[in-house]
C-alpha cells in the first residue's frame, strides 16, 4: 500500500499465535493489455513473470514451492521488507498469509 512518501509499504499480520513457520503467498499481478485471443498468452506472461521475484522471496523463506513461501517467525519481518521492497520497485503483488504450510506437507 502507498505510504505518505510514495513508497510502498508492506506490513505482514501477526503470525504469533503460530509456533511452526507459516506459509505466505505472494502472486505478481499486472493489468492485460487489449490483446486478441492469440496473444493473449505472451500478454499474460509479461504482466505476471518478473526476474529475480522468487529468487529475491526465497532468500528471506526457509523454502518456496511456487508462489508459497515457508517462514518462520523469527524472518517474518525480514520477508515483509523483502515484499515492501519488490513493491517499492514496482511490483504488483497479491499477497496473502499467514496460512498453515500445505504447500509443504508431506506424506508419510
Amino acid at each position: 500500500m502507498p505510504g505518505s512518501n510514495g513508497t510502498h509499504t508492506h506490513s505482514l499480520p501477526s503470525s504469533s499465535g503460530y509456533a511452526a513457520p507459516t506459509e505466505w503467498s505472494v502472486e505478481p499481478v499486472g493489468s492485460l493489455p487489449e490483446v486478441d485471443a492469440a496473444e493473449y498468452l505472451g500478454a499474460r506472461l509479461a504482466t505476471t513473470v518478473r526476474p529475480g521475484l522468487r529468487e529475491r522471496l526465497a532468500a528471506t523463506s526457509g523454502d518456496a514451492a511456487g508462489d508459497a513461501y515457508l517462514v518462520s517467525r523469527a524472518r517474518q519481518d525480514e520477508f515483509g521488507a523483502a515484499v515492501a521492497a519488490l513493491e517499492a520497485e514496482g511490483y504488483e503483488l497479491r499477497v496473502t498469509g499467514p496460512w498453515p504450510p500445505y504447500s509443504f506437507a508431506r506424506l508419510p
